[in-house]
């Protein structure tokens, strides 16, 4: 890599992407091909084990993640990030922040060495705080220049207005970007989008009469009233922000508002006490309407895992994406599902030259296909012309043959939406059932860890399908994993929105979802197959997975491709026993 490319790397959970790449970075580093890296990962959780491949390496680092999360006042509060960011802001400016004074002083020599001693990411806050008195937040971003590596998580990246407040002023030109986990980009939405719910519109239009401010809130209860009145109660409705008549002078009054808020609400309160009652709804609805100005993005409503009516604001096309990829020198793009070179190139619309690594040609193990025996059941389809009661019939008869012939753990169910998912579940009689909703993965966890048998019933692409580990002493717990459908994007009113983008740019919004699909299906066979030593019985049913391109995409070798149920019943009672189970 030597600047102006996309790499994608292909590498199966267990490989070891992390240490192989930061090793060759350390080595493009001090041949100065780079100046330093930005590592970005999804989740807090996922930020130790880069920190601890850094430290195994001597690289310099630091680590940023949410500014409440790392802030030694608020750390432990149930504030929301946005509350707490416009009360930091009030803090700083009346210099009552006895944290964020000292900044300015620390050396880059302290601050690198208690980042280096500290061992996961929530101590290096607490030892920066506790140790030298200083913000970590601010301290860490002081000295992003300062050493090889940045490790962030997504919204530092994805996030344009966290961007600009963070790093405004940085030169990417001469960075490295790598991005774990990177299927997620095919997520845009979810990703680089904001939502707020109806109870914080109300509360923050009370938040507005309180203060006065009868125009705003009368504006608010307009928005309030158009999202309820336009909701269809499946996937995104279209709502068009032409009708909520946002534009950038509203959105710098509800800003001023806010911090007209949390001044009024900090007058005589001990501030470290309880932080909470600052959380002010209109910072969370000031953030969302600043994101809706943009011409990229456009307003839905849904309904969220409690059934109640959320607004959110999506990216209508790939243009604030490309924007990312230009912006730094050259990028890595690391999974064991990556998204394919065709959407870098067709839809998002790189102008860099596209690389391809997949680790499995030079000899690595891919323990998904090796410690897998993957079936093909043509016997039925969700596709929507397709879907009738007979059809979910034959999809219950073979869950529970699958379910019988399982000795025990878990079989994984994976639907393509709630409403196949439910339909299909709620007629199951196994008593050892579980189906997702609003359950939290701990909740689910700790269900499945003391049955001796369960039937998981999960939505592909969901929580619960890519943000779970169900290990137990190093092994998982999943058994068999059961693919009902393929799981394509449901069609609604914004998979509908980026069809159009994707066509009028001259892609192949087929080849996306293709992509999609394929992701979701082998993240969810990823929950049953976490290292060398796990092995799982694969039903991929629908019909259409005969096809060669998806087929080709999944990168799996059905054993066997049959419309009987009963014949998918011995095999796996041959696998089994050959397992040893």
């Amino acid at each position: 890599m030597k600047g102006n490319c996309v790499a994608i790397v292909k590498a199966p959970t267990g490989f070891g992407k992390t240490v192989t790449v930061l090793y060759s970075i350390s080595k493009m580093l001090r041949r100065g091909v780079f100046e330093r890296v930005m590592y970005t990962v999804r989740t807090r959780n996922e930020l130790d084990p880069v920190i601890k491949e850094c430290k195994s390496l001597d690289l310099d680092f630091v680590v940023v993640y949410s500014i409440k999360r790392m802030c030694p006042l608020a750390r432990d509060s149930n504030i929301s990030s946005e509350g707490f960011w416009s009360i930091c802001a009030v803090l700083r400016l009346r210099g009552e922040c006895r944290f964020y004074s000292g900044v300015s002083t620390v050396s880059s020599y302290d601050v690198v060495k208690i980042v280096k001693d500290s061992e996961d990411h929530l101590s290096i806050a607490k030892n920066l705080a506790d140790r030298i008195g200083v913000c970590p937040y601010y301290t860490l971003i002081r000295f992003v220049n300062d050493v090889d590596v940045a490790i962030l998580t997504y919204p530092y990246i994805f996030k344009e207005s966290i961007w600009l407040a963070t790093f405004r002023d940085y030169d990417a030109s001469q960075t490295l970007l790598v991005i774990d986990e990177a299927h997620n980009i095919l997520n845009i939405g979810s990703i680089m989008g904001e939502t707020i719910s109806i109870k914080d519109l109300k509360k923050a239009i009370d938040e507005s009469l309180d203060l006065s401010a009868e125009d705003v809130a009368e504006r608010l209860k307009n928005i309030l009233y158009i999202s309820i009145n336009n909701v269809s109660g499946k996937g995104y409705t279209y709502i068009g922000k032409e009708k909520l008549g946002v534009d950038t002078g509203f959105v710098d009054k509800v800003s001023n508002l806010v911090f007209t808020a949390i001044v009024k609400a900090m007058k005589n309160f001990e501030y470290k006490y309880n932080i909470a009652k600052l959380d002010i709804a209109l910072s969370r609805v000031s953030k969302f309407l600043s994101l809706l100005v943009n011409p990229n993005y456009d307003v839905y409503t849904s309904k969220d895992f409690y059934n109640q009516l959320v607004l959110s604001v999506l990216l209508t096309n790939f243009i604030p994406l490309e924007k990312i990829f230009e912006k730094f020198s050259a990028a890595i793009l690391m999974s064991a599902t990556p998204p394919s070179a065709e959407f870098l190139k067709n839809a998002i619309k790189i102008d860099k030259h596209v690389l391809q690594v997949d680790v499995e040609d030079f000899g690595a193990h891919n323990y998904l296909k090796e410690n897998s025996v993957t079936v093909i059941f043509t016997g039925a389809t969700t596709s929507y012309r397709s879907r009738n009661k007979a059809v979910f019939n034959i999809y219950k008869e073979l869950i529970v043959r699958v379910y019988e012939v399982v000795p025990r753990g878990i079989i994984l169910v994976v639907y393509p939406s709630y409403d196949v998912m439910n339909t299909i579940a709620e007629e199951l009689a196994i008593e050892n059932a579980i189906v997702e909703s609003g359950h939290t993965p701990l909740d689910v966890l700790n269900f499945v860890i003391h049955k001796p048998k369960v039937l998981l019933n999960i939505v592909a692409g969901g929580r619960l399908a890519e943000g779970i580990e169900f290990v137990v002493n190093g092994k998982s717990l999943v058994e068999s994993v059961i693919v009902v459908g393929i799981p394509y994007p449901q069609p609604d009113d914004y998979v509908e929105k980026l069809r159009q983008s994707i066509v009028k740019g001259g892609g192949s919004y087929v080849d996306y979802y293709r992509d999609i699909a394929a992701v979701r299906v082998l993240q969810a066979i990823g929950r049953a197959i976490r290292n060398e030593n796990d092995y799982a019985f694969v039903i991929l049913a629908d019909r259409r997975y005969v096809n060669p391109e998806i087929l080709k995409r999944l990168g799996l070798r059905p054993r066997v491709i049959t419309n009987n149920i009963s014949k998918i019943i011995q095999v796996a009672n041959n696998y089994f026993n050959q397992i040893g189970m």
